[in-house]
């Protein structure tokens, strides 16, 4: 339900968890993989090649670290 996915949606950005994958019959039907990022909040539906490179690069960009500007 809603309900229970956006409750565990909380934990999992209260613990770091910086990508959640979403792998039902739909996406294996479709040989897709849907991915959330966890701190944008945006959601894709990519073929499982592109969600690997989307998510290596925004860990790449998480482990440079943050630049503040003033």
């Amino acid at each position: 339900t809603r309900v229970r996915s956006s409750a565990a949606s909380d934990v999992y950005k209260r613990q770091g968890v910086p990508y959640v994958l979403f792998l039902g019959d739909d996406e294996i039907a479709g040989n897709v993989v849907g991915c959330k990022d966890m701190a944008s909040g945006e959601q894709t539906t990519l073929p499982f090649d592109e969600t690997l490179a989307i998510i290596q690069k925004g860990l790449a960009q998480r482990s440079e670290g943050t630049v503040i500007v003033e």
